[in-house]
């Protein structure tokens, strides 16, 4: 039979249609979306490096591209497009139009910060015409050894940001809010993450063997290194309440000095005791 949990096409719709994370493991890498209007003095933000384009903030560096604020007041030729057009371009890296703006000392009231695509009305108010995407700058695109083509920010950013090879992006697990703790020290989304491993393991005990698929209260997900927040499938195990309990010197204090998980612990052998557990 196969594993509900399994069909990553499935996790997928269910993640966009809910709008919700699906990772147990924290270990898919996002691009945290940042559109980021550059003021004054932002230049000191702006990082060139490698042919990329860096925002910067803290300790933190997004890579993305820079794009004007406002579109063109004359429409240029653009013979990508066919027409002409008021849409300013993007840059993916330090061409010698960004090259001018930067002795100038300053990005502010020009430029923005983006990450993610960028589409806009072709006029001159940018809000009003047909909506179309922007296409990379053509200085930039004989310089950037990573684009052989007119690209558009959908396309750049699908190719070249959101992947673990090239987009600075975070693993679920490193975001702030996922270390956002409960009292006992689990990260938000424990609940979901401890379900999805037990019902990938049939709710199975990993240590003895008991099928708890129709007692699943009393299938437990212990971190083998006693790290709450490493959720890696390798540092997960599933285990019956007696063999949790059991595991080691501080589940055998926990389980036999705290009340409720001794009343678990006794109900649990009350009602599979005839189950052969030797714990």
């Amino acid at each position: 039979m196969s594993n509900f949990y399994s069909f990553t096409g499935l996790q997928k719709t269910v993640e966009e249609v809910f709008d919700i994370d699906i990772d147990p493991e924290g270990g898919d890498f996002k691009v945290e979306q940042k559109v980021y209007r550059l003021e004054s003095h932002d230049i000191d933000k702006v990082v060139f490096k490698d042919g990329d384009i860096f925002l910067k903030e803290g300790e933190n560096e997004y890579k993305g591209f820079l794009v004007k604020e406002e579109n063109y007041r004359r429409a240029y030729p653009d013979r990508v497009l066919g027409k002409p057009s008021h849409l300013p371009k993007f840059h993916t890296t330090l061409c010698e139009v960004l090259e001018k703006r930067k002795k100038l000392g300053s990005f502010d009231g020009v430029y923005i910060f983006s990450n993610t695509e960028i589409k806009r009305g072709d006029s001159i108010d940018g809000k009003t015409g047909d909506i179309n995407d922007l296409r990379v700058c053509g200085y930039c695109k004989n310089i950037d050894e990573k684009i052989d083509d007119y690209i558009f920010t959908e396309d750049f950013v699908e190719q070249h940001l959101n992947s673990d090879e090239n987009g600075r992006g975070f693993r679920r697990h490193e975001l702030p809010k996922q270390y956002e703790k409960d009292e006992w020290g689990y990260v938000n989304g424990w609940d979901e993450i401890s379900l999805r491993y037990r019902a990938k393991q049939n709710f199975i005990c990993e240590k003895c063997g008991i099928d708890l698929s129709k007692n699943k209260y009393y299938l437990e997900v212990h971190h083998i290194n006693s790290n709450k927040t490493d959720n890696k499938e390798s540092n997960l195990q599933c285990l019956c309440t007696a063999c949790h309990a059991h595991i080691d010197r501080f589940h055998r204090e926990n389980y036999y000095q705290q009340p409720k998980n001794k009343e678990k612990l006794k109900d649990f052998r009350r009602l599979f005791q005839s189950n052969g557990s030797s714990n």
